[in-house]
């Protein structure tokens, strides 16, 4: 990330979080993760 008020800097951050809302939103909604571990493992796989 880098300066502000410019969209082609930032262009690959905000695509990568674009991304992982939508994996985050479809694939862990209404999950309990009791554990840090069991989080990543869930990222992971």
């Amino acid at each position: 990330m880098s300066r502000e008020g410019h969209c082609l800097d930032n262009s690959l951050m905000e695509n990568f979080f674009g991304l992982f809302k939508q994996v985050k939103q479809e694939m862990y909604y209404g999950r309990i993760f009791h554990s840090f571990e069991e989080l990543k493992s869930a990222i992971e796989s």
